[in-house]
């Protein structure tokens, strides 16, 4: 514990930096999930997704790509931080049968007379 205070100066200055610099990574990254949850990569481009102006909208719609036979990924309604409308998009978990079935009898049933 010989050190001199210019030497544990040096390593708090290094240590703020640090933490700094953690900080800024850290708004960094937050803008980046905002903007990933506004805008979607469409041949190779950033494009704006589709937003909806209601919840109800937006689930309607996730729930008719969830009842598609094609779809692999389970799709989710979530309202947008960046424009504050809905968004669709999908969750990286793999729909099954029983719950694109199920989606399809929701769809039915809503539009029931």
């Amino acid at each position: 514990l010989n050190q001199n205070f210019s030497e544990v100066f040096y390593f708090v200055i290094r240590l703020c930096s640090l933490a700094r610099l953690l900080m800024i990574l850290f708004i960094v990254m937050e803008n980046i999930r905002k903007a990933r949850s506004h805008y979607k990569i469409f041949n190779g481009e950033l494009v704006e997704k589709k937003s909806y102006d209601t919840e109800d909208d937006a689930l309607y719609v996730a729930r008719l790509l969830n009842s598609s036979k094609d779809k692999i990924w389970k799709m989710v309604a979530y309202k947008c931080d960046k424009c504050g409308k809905w968004h669709v998009g999908s969750t990286h978990k793999r729909l099954t049968d029983e719950e694109r079935e199920r989606y399809g009898k929701k769809l039915n049933k809503k539009f029931e007379i």
